[in-house]
């Protein structure tokens, strides 16, 4: 098959490595005239010779698809021609990611199908869909809790697993719950699982002003003094409830419950409150994000509650990491 590589970045390496076996390498296409020349034999073009070239297939190494695909569509580069590699431990049979007209992508995987407005929300779908993050298995049904729902990704990758039966969705800000709500409508037969909610979880009830910017959705804190992104933003009303009292009655039961924590910092309160109200003890497992370096006050939480945990740090975030936890029964 012979077979188009669009990038030749630090990704490169591991795609000859992994997903080149049975391909033959035509040429790879860069934007940046500095790489253009030969690699590995093989001559790396710019973009305005790419249509001259006859070939099967055309495999995306870079991380930012928006480029990419923004840039073969003006091309006319057929969509079915256009392939983006699995690069996690979700093996995805049929991907497909279509530049809209206007902006944004629609996305489609294994028939999950949802909008990716902005970078924001590309990053979300690269953690959820590409590398996994909040992947899971298990032998029995389980109930998924969601907190820190945002446009609804995590709930529907948690919905198509067979192995879950229900998933409760939490998002306090307005317009990003809208958008996970027709992300939903895109999916009628697994949102049947998801109950979606307007409002956050902390340690008490209360109803704050926030800022909120639309085009960084994964960003969001009900902490405005920790805000990153001071620019275009707007003030918006959100309402937190207790976690205590709104898991409650969800975890009054003998099935085996997931909670995903997302939540910029949030988590803190909620752990802290379960763990008091000794409603941690009816989880099973725990897959959180952390911030502002605070995992360590998490990491005792969930010893003090018999659980086994691992971390995962994100890269060059210092203050941001993955906390994975399994209740050691």
């Amino acid at each position: 098959m012979k077979t188009i590589l669009y990038g030749c970045g630090r990704n490169l390496e591991k795609f000859f490595a992994e997903y080149t076996l049975g391909h033959d390498v035509v040429a790879i296409v860069d934007r940046n005239e500095d790489k253009h020349g030969i690699y590995k034999g093989i001559n790396v073009i710019g973009l305005e010779q790419l249509s001259k070239l006859e070939f099967d297939k055309l495999l995306v190494t870079i991380d930012d698809y928006t480029v990419c695909l923004n840039d073969l569509a003006k091309l006319n580069i057929p969509n079915e021609k256009i392939n983006i590699p699995y690069r996690g431990g979700h093996m995805w049979k049929d991907v497909k990611i279509v530049p809209l007209y206007g902006g944004g992508l629609k996305c489609d995987f294994d028939g999950v199908k949802f909008l990716v407005k902005n970078k924001s929300d590309l990053g979300v779908m690269n953690s959820i869909f590409v590398y996994n993050s909040w992947d899971f298995y298990i032998n029995k049904k389980c109930t998924v809790i969601d907190i820190g729902m945002n446009i609804g990704l995590a709930s529907l990758f948690f919905a198509n697993m067979n192995i879950v039966d229900e998933v409760y969705g939490y998002e306090p800000f307005p317009m990003t719950y809208e958008d996970a709500l027709n992300n939903f409508k895109l999916n009628p037969t697994i949102s049947r699982k998801i109950q979606a909610l307007n409002y956050g979880l902390s340690d008490i009830d209360s109803t704050l002003t926030c800022l909120y910017n639309p085009e960084y959705t994964t960003n969001m804190r009900t902490d405005n003094e920790k805000r990153k992104h001071g620019f275009n933003e707007i003030s918006v009303n959100i309402q937190l409830k207790d976690s205590y009292e709104v898991l409650k009655d969800i975890l009054n039961t003998d099935k085996i419950t997931v909670l995903k924590l997302d939540c910029e910092g949030a988590e803190y309160s909620i752990m802290r409150r379960l763990d008091e109200s000794g409603l941690l003890a009816k989880i099973d497992m725990i897959l959180a994000e952390t911030h502002d370096g605070k995992e360590n006050m998490l990491k005792e939480i969930l010893k003090d509650n018999n659980f086994i945990y691992f971390d995962n740090y994100a890269g060059d975030y210092e203050q941001l990491g993955f906390l994975y936890a399994v209740k050691n029964r």
